[in-house]
């Protein structure tokens, strides 16, 4: 979340994104990515796909609300 300055909801969706799109469990995920902040290193294509995503996330349009009618 600090790293890239996103908020929970999307720290989380990168997560979930990198996961997928990298077949690694969700936990170890994490784990590699606190690893990162604290000195290790993380492979050239796991640092490519969390960056990928992050600029996908930033890069999608907000969704627009749905308008609720009312009936009367």
């Amino acid at each position: 979340m600090a790293s890239f300055s996103l908020s929970a909801d999307d720290a989380w969706k990168v997560l979930v994104t990198v996961s997928q799109n990298t077949n690694t469990k969700l936990r170890q995920v994490a784990e590699d990515l606190v690893g990162a902040v604290t000195g290790d290193a993380l492979s050239e294509q796991f640092q490519l796909e969390v960056a990928e995503t992050v600029t996908r996330l930033r890069t999608a349009p907000a969704p627009t609300p749905v308008a609720c009618e009312r009936e009367e």
